[in-house]
């Protein structure tokens, strides 16, 4: 009887692995979109641009992990498989399906909802409702809330900035520059910024509140939406939606920029496609949007910002600089300091754990983003929270886990606003600047 060496055995553990894998896939129906799970995979980034070559979405990155979240059909799914071995699940079987019940439940909710412009946390807001609250609370509470408008999308809906904190005062106060929502699809991120202005506006309503917390001692700066079109066209049309919704380019006929990726800044273009049809495309140009113009004037206009801080979602990360190269900032000791103490304070919320560390180095180099601007202009601290995803469904968030993230939003505000005050005076030790590489 031939003996059979634990190589063999290997060997074979793994063939019936991936017949186990191939098998499970190819239960779903060929016409459907799945959210897969790819980990243990040899090479995420070659992994990543070859599914983006099949068409595959790709929603995270994690070289860490070996890991790649991405959406497409159960034949694409089996063939990345086949070549690149490793492991892969199913956490969403149909897409589709759960985009027809979120909707459903949008629709529901309209027709129930009441003449009040307070924003309803346990739904997702449309830009028309958080527009109808902005105003009323810059209304209200006129002596530390400024409402401004500055330009529109090509859809011709406004770029609002909103102020908060002791604006009217003569007492100088360093300032944070907070955005949400650049990327179209992370309703989580607009839903969080809108905790956060309800919590800052409660706040700064009760000088007690004031005199015990440490946000009260630094003023900001809020885009709320900073991609209203986009947004609103997950909203109608497609959920899935990354970008704008700038008109195609000559010779095509796909819409949308990748806000993310057309920043005029070391690094444009790299990781980012020119394919105006991919999720990722950078643009004709650098600077070419709107949205990415009105919020490089507004973060340029300010010389009291010490702090950048974007939202997005999903993946319960504290991001620090770069994106665009895998080299770090001379200051990155204090940064990642900054970041472990959001960590901290977010974790004391839900006792989620965030991961910190640069983007380059936790997903992959990309480049063009309003985070890498903000540092390489001068803001001393510049981050991005990648806020958690629920129950495996990627962006496709539960409404009843709004809060409960919000909460996790409004708490990394206290230790960003605490090394604000701590460090007032910053020299900025970088000597990686704007246009150079």
């Amino acid at each position: 009887m031939r003996r059979i060496t634990s190589g063999r055995w290997s060997s074979y553990l793994q063939l019936w692995l991936l017949v186990i894998c191939i098998q499970n896939i190819t239960t779903s129906s060929a016409g459907k979109r799945s959210l897969y799970r790819f980990t243990d995979a040899s090479d995420v980034e070659v992994l990543a641009r070859e599914l983006e070559f099949k068409s595959a979405d790709i929603w995270k990155v994690n070289r860490h992990k070996r890991e790649i979240d991405f959406i497409a059909n159960p034949d694409v799914a089996r063939s990345s498989l086949e070549q690149n071995g490793g492991e892969l699940r199913v956490l969403v079987e149909d897409m589709d399906a759960l985009i027809r019940e979120e909707r459903a439940g949008i629709h529901s909710y309209r027709s129930k909802r009441s003449t009040s412009p307070e924003l309803d946390f346990t739904k997702f807001p449309s830009f028309e409702e958080l527009e109808d609250y902005l105003h009323h609370i810059a209304e209200k509470h006129s002596q530390f809330v400024k409402l401004e408008s500055h330009g529109y999308t090509h859809e011709n809906r406004s770029l609002y900035l909103l102020k908060i904190g002791q604006i009217n005062s003569r007492i100088e106060k360093k300032a944070m520059f907070l955005d949400a929502g650049i990327h179209a699809r992370e309703w989580a991120s607009v839903s969080s910024m809108a905790f956060i202005v309800s919590r800052l506006v409660d706040l700064f309503s009760d000088p007690q509140k004031m005199l015990n917390d440490v946000r009260s001692q630094v003023n900001y700066y809020i885009m709320p939406l900073a991609n209203p079109d986009g947004y609103e066209y997950t909203r109608s049309t497609d959920r899935l939606w990354r970008k704008n919704r700038a008109p195609p380019p000559e010779n095509s006929t796909c819409y949308g920029v990748d806000l993310n990726r057309n920043w005029n800044v070391s690094g444009y273009g790299v990781g980012a496609s020119d394919d105006p049809c991919s999720q990722i495309y950078k643009g004709s140009e650098p600077d070419s949007e709107p949205e990415v113009i009105t919020a490089k004037k507004l973060i340029s206009s300010f010389s009291d910002i010490r702090h950048y801080l974007g939202f997005h979602s999903y993946g319960s990360y504290v991001l620090t600089p770069f994106g665009y190269t895998k080299k770090l900032p001379e200051d990155n000791i204090r940064l990642l300091k900054v970041g472990h103490a959001m960590r901290e304070a977010i974790y004391a919320v839900n006792s989620r754990n965030y991961s910190v560390g640069s983007p380059a180095h936790i997903f992959y180099v990309a480049g063009g983003a309003s985070d890498d601007y903000s540092k390489l202009s001068g803001i001393p601290t510049s981050m991005t929270i990648e806020l958690p995803e629920v129950d495996g469904t990627g962006f496709i968030l539960p409404s009843e886990s709004i809060i409960d993230i919000g909460k996790e939003a409004w708490a990394s505000l206290e230790p960003a606003a605490a090394q604000i005050v701590e460090y007032e005076d910053y020299e900025v030790q970088n000597s990686i600047y704007v246009g150079k590489n």
